[in-house]
């Protein structure tokens, strides 16, 4: 949820939650993948081109807390950090206040590696889809 504060700069918090995913860690030349879970939740803002008819395309700065779930077959890790990223998407008009982001994709660096990655890799990249509503007056 965004609070539009005037045609191009809106401020507000989000929510995101994976249904499934990826992490990708390296071990001197040997790539692991498994199983993880992601979840983002901060403050952001947004600055967007003009009101379009449909499309409006957005750059986003946030800052968030980020926890990392990674599902092995007899245990699961859990790591939490905070983290600072920028995003560029594309969103859909619905209604006057409703959006569909149809792709955003970000970059944040976490402020503390996640302990089992035994890396010092703190980026995390993400691309995600999902719904934005505006509060305020139509602008």
């Amino acid at each position: 949820a965004h609070v539009q504060i005037n045609q191009h700069v809106a401020l507000g918090g989000f929510y995101s939650r994976s249904f499934r995913g990826m992490a990708g860690v390296r071990y001197n030349d040997v790539t692991v993948k498994q199983e993880a879970l992601l979840l983002q939740k901060g403050l952001g803002v947004r600055l967007s081109t003009g009101r379009a008819k449909n499309w409006r395309k957005y750059l986003a700065v946030n800052y968030s807390q980020v926890e990392i779930l990674q599902v092995n077959e007899a245990y699961r890790l859990a790591g939490k950090s905070n983290a600072f990223g920028a995003s560029l998407g594309i969103m859909r008009k619905l209604s006057n206040n409703l959006y569909l982001n149809v792709i955003e994709l970000g970059v944040k660096v976490m402020s503390d590696e996640i302990f089992w990655f035994n890396t010092s890799n703190k980026v995390i990249i993400d691309a995600k889809m999902g719904l934005t509503y505006n509060i305020g007056k139509r602008k």
